[in-house]
């Protein structure tokens, strides 16, 4: 994971996947909430954790609401990045869903598909962020 003081983490749900495939191509990520990535900057590191097919003891319902140590499995992928602009104003359509007119640029510097995710491979501090932009679909997280 990126060593940076601010490491901005974002769950991107399985129902996400077209748009942030998009989003990679183009190096953009955006929001129809106007606060959502007020305070993102430049020069802030950036983790896109990509649908976790989850791995909970048996019994534990309510994922992603779960205790911090039964939150982990495979995600899809995991995007590191950088942010290469602050927040700003873009109402062109990008994705087939709508639009997203919140935004910001992002440098993509490293990239793994299906990586184990839990508190053996994950700071828990990372670990943490990623479960609350999950509870807050995919807000933006400091870790």
């Amino acid at each position: 994971m990126l060593p940076r003081d601010r490491l901005w983490c974002i769950y991107v749900a399985a129902a996400s996947a077209r748009n942030f495939a998009i989003a990679r191509a183009h190096h953009i990520w955006g929001a129809v909430d106007a606060d959502r990535f007020r305070d993102v900057r430049t020069g802030d590191a950036v983790l896109f954790v990509e649908h976790l097919r989850f791995d909970v003891v048996a019994g534990v319902k309510g994922y992603p609401r779960v205790p911090l140590e039964c939150f982990r499995g495979v995600a899809r992928s995991c995007v590191e990045g950088t942010v290469t602009t602050s927040q700003f104003e873009d109402g062109s359509r990008i994705w087939p869903d709508g639009v997203y007119p919140y935004r910001f640029r992002f440098a993509e510097t490293h990239s793994r598909q299906a990586v184990r995710f839990d508190s053996s491979q994950v700071p828990s501090h990372v670990l943490a962020a990623v479960r609350l932009s999950a509870l807050k679909q995919g807000r933006p997280v400091l870790a």
